[in-house]
């Protein structure tokens, strides 16, 4: 198994999830942003827990970070210094092709754009595994906005999911960039080449799941509409309120600005 943790390191539950999620020869790749020596040193700290399991450990540190050739990374620990360009897909990309995996073996991806809670990420893991026994590509949600695609903040696959989704992944240096050749072309690439895909909750669980109760004040045959006209809603800014009691009280956290202008926003209050 190999489990590819995006920037999440604030939180000592998020490190006490990955202690159960990992099992005995699992390889570990999390990846560092810049921040100060003191929290590096704490992270290095649970990482060794984490590596005391049997577990490989790979820190993916961005080369120009201002500590990185002061720090003192403990033995055990490997360090692949990379650029940071690229977002969370374009570091997934250079590692993913880095190293080779048992035709079985099954890959996870889980990003810091949301607020997983104390349990989110340990429970949302758990259904993805669940389900990627079954599916070459698993996501936790998908999306209908500009095209189809399964939203990438959080996914499982297998080795040759994973090549085939990342292809024409870059290092891009916009964020449009990624959403619309990352996760949308990987999605694209990976219905047309065949590949098996699903999601933990669909498009219509979101609406069907709380009928009327949706998101803004607005009605479901509202919704229907705008689908049906082929207005794009994003579930986790429309329906976040959904999303959130569907997935374990996760949040993303580009939905607190309220870019759908929505009259219910999430707050800052409800992040875990």
């Amino acid at each position: 198994m190999l489990l590819f943790i995006d920037h999440i390191t604030a939180s000592k539950a998020i490190y006490d999830s990955v202690e159960r999620i990992t099992t005995k020869n699992s390889l570990l790749i999390f990846h560092l942003f810049p921040m100060e020596r003191k929290d590096y040193e704490a992270v290095f700290e649970q990482l060794l827990k984490i590596r005391a399991l049997d577990v490989d450990v790979i820190l993916s540190i961005n080369r120009n970070s201002k500590y990185l050739h002061a720090l003192n990374v403990p033995v055990g620990l490997q360090v692949v210094e990379r650029d940071n360009r690229g977002f969370d897909l374009g570091a997934f990309t250079m590692l993913i092709r880095k190293y080779e995996y048992k035709a079985n073996a099954r890959i996870f991806f889980m990003n810091d754009s949301i607020d997983w809670g104390e349990f989110g990420l340990l429970k949302n893991f758990r259904d993805l595994e669940k389900k990627s026994n079954y599916f070459d590509f698993v996501g936790l949600f998908e999306s209908f906005q500009k095209v189809y695609h399964i939203q990438s903040f959080a996914f499982a696959c297998n080795p040759k999911a994973a090549l085939s989704y990342s292809r024409d992944f870059r290092n891009w240096r916009f964020k449009r960039s990624a959403v619309r050749y990352g996760e949308l072309r990987g999605t694209k690439r990976l219905l047309s080449e065949g590949y098996t895909l699903t999601v933990i909750h669909s498009y219509v669980e979101l609406l069907e799941k709380f009928g009327l109760r949706v998101t803004g004040g607005s009605d479901l045959r509202d919704i229907e509409i705008l689908i049906s006209l082929g207005v794009p809603l994003n579930p986790m800014q429309h329906f976040w309120r959904e999303a959130e009691d569907l997935a374990h009280g996760i949040i993303k956290y580009s939905a607190l600005s309220n870019p759908a202008k929505l009259k219910d926003p999430p707050t800052r209050e409800r992040l875990g």
